[in-house]
């Protein structure tokens, strides 16, 4: 059976915990390219929020400890701190073709990123309530 505006994905998985008045929510599925691109033209939140597009020149990578990265932030690509730990199912680097967005949802205190990798065609999703 199919619903309007449905998409077929597979490999689903989730994570939520909360504390007080914070929380993370993770969120991964893996989708044909063209369900995914119906998934992010249909989301409210999305609506005029510029992509960071990624490939093997400009990646996404994972900085670890404090020290420079080999070649540093001349080398294209794009170095970042992970602050979170986040579930090991979740990618937060970008190594080849992907998409990357920055979620501010309007009047919540909910923010995050959703990623997009283009070549396994799986979208990431992670929410930080604060």
């Amino acid at each position: 059976m199919s619903h309007e505006g449905a998409i077929a994905s597979h490999g689903v998985a989730t994570y939520f915990w909360a504390i007080l008045l914070s929380g993370h929510c993770y969120l991964r599925f893996a989708a044909e390219p063209n369900d995914i691109e119906q998934f992010l033209a249909a989301s409210a939140t999305l609506k005029g929020v510029a992509c960071q597009r990624y490939s093997q020149e400009r990646m996404r990578i994972k900085s670890v400890g404090f020290q420079s990265q080999p070649g540093g932030p001349h080398d294209g690509h794009e170095y970042f701190h992970s602050i979170n730990t986040p579930p090991p199912w979740y990618e937060e680097e970008i190594r080849g073709a992907g998409r990357r967005y920055e979620i501010g949802i309007r009047e919540s205190p909910w923010r995050g990123e959703l990623i997009v990798d283009d070549e396994r065609h799986v979208v990431y999703m992670h929410l930080v309530h604060c």
